[in-house]
């Protein structure tokens, strides 16, 4: 737990138990039946040749007086059982992979969200670290309303993430500055998610914290924290979500839209600003413009000239 304990999690209490593994640490709620949230390191050092295990088993680090969880608990649920620390991010020993099939490690999670937008991150930050980076990421479930099984799991409205990717591995804190990359998600755990990218559920940290009340980089100084913490994206989400959209230079479409400086030249059909250079198909509200340049924004995903066509 490099970056801190988010919920202050201790022995003490079964709602908010801390289990600390080698291979990832947690906060498990012995009402809700599943992790408030999971903690790990991703380099290279942690990537190998061992095969995923699939031998979901109860953990023998539940306390006394807290079920636990069995693989069968979630027969018939319609939901998968959803790893928060992955399988492929611990395969350099059958130990590590084993590790993660512990159901302290899994949520129910919708079919759409944990081989879609869930899946589809997991593969990016591996890539990340194959290109050198280190990672220290923190996962987890919000909003629980609704339970699977006589053993009454919690199911999470929603799934969240918050990485950060340090450039030089093994150097820890230190290796924290002001322009470290971090990644937040806020992804529905619904059927709503299918077909969509989970860089349109980008948000701040300051974001997920607000929402489930922990403090994700407590470690780190403060005046590093409150600076990268506010960094994110609001992208396409959905109306449930009540996300307020950061402030964005308003895109005009218009027939014929005149020539200005402060329109890209990269479309046509819709004047996209210059700025922020980060913009996306959800941050802005035309549709099916054309795109005859370079794409600096990626609005045009399927490379046929046509951009934010949906």
């Amino acid at each position: 737990m490099l970056l801190g304990n988010p919920s202050g999690a201790s022995s003490k209490h079964l709602n908010n138990f801390l289990i600390e593994k080698h291979q990832y640490a947690l906060s498990y709620s012995c009402d809700d039946k599943i992790p408030k949230w999971v903690s790990w390191q991703l380099n290279k050092n942690w990537l190998g040749e061992s095969l995923r295990q699939d031998n979901f088993s109860k953990d023998p680090d539940i306390p006394e007086g807290c079920y636990a969880v069995k693989p069968t608990d979630y027969r018939g649920s319609g939901y998968h059982r959803g790893h928060m620390a992955p399988s492929a991010d611990r395969t350099k020993s059958v130990e590590d992979n084993s590790a993660t099939f512990l159901m302290t490690n899994i949520i129910p999670q919708h079919e759409k969200n944990n081989v879609g937008v869930w899946k589809t991150l997991e593969a990016h930050s591996r890539e990340l670290v194959e290109q050198g980076k280190e990672l220290y990421i923190i996962a987890g479930g919000l909003n629980s309303k609704t339970t699977i099984g006589s053993a009454q799991i919690k199911v999470p409205e929603f799934t969240w993430k918050v990485i950060v990717v340090l450039d030089t591995p093994g150097i820890g804190l230190n290796g924290i500055t002001r322009d470290t990359k971090t990644i937040a998600v806020m992804i529905p755990n619904s059927e709503e998610v299918d077909n969509k990218n989970w860089e349109d559920y980008q948000v701040s940290i300051d974001y997920v914290e607000e929402k489930t009340k922990y403090n994700f980089l407590s470690n780190v100084p403060d005046e590093i924290e409150n600076e990268i913490e506010v960094r994110g994206e609001n992208s396409v989400r959905p109306a449930s979500q009540n996300i307020n959209p950061r402030q964005i230079p308003t895109v005009t479409v218009s027939p014929t839209p005149q020539p200005s400086d402060d329109c890209d030249p990269n479309y046509t059909g819709a004047c996209i600003p210059t700025s922020p250079s980060d913009l996306n198909c959800g941050d802005i509200t035309a549709r099916r413009f054309q795109s005859i340049g370079s794409d600096p924004h990626g609005f045009d995903r399927d490379k046929n000239g046509i951009a934010c066509e949906s």
